[in-house]
């Protein structure tokens, strides 16, 4: 699938479009085939905050639309 990932800290120019694998759902969980996704001032100031590594490892922008896909 298609992914927007940030590697680094920092403004839209850290941003990379990369094909990452399918996600397979869990147990009591469904996969969504997203047909659109915004960015947020939440998403924009996450990128430039820095310091928690965490942050980067986790999926962010949860304004999306899809349909129930599995």
């Amino acid at each position: 699938m298609k992914a927007i990932q940030l590697q680094e800290f920092g403004g839209p120019e850290v941003l990379e479009h990369v094909e990452v694998p399918d996600p397979a759902p869990g147990e009591g969980e469904v996969l969504v085939e997203v047909s659109r996704c915004g960015v947020n001032f939440a998403d924009t100031h996450t990128t430039r905050r820095g310091g928690d590594v965490a942050l980067l490892a986790r999926g962010d922008s949860e304004d999306c639309c899809g349909a129930r896909s599995r």
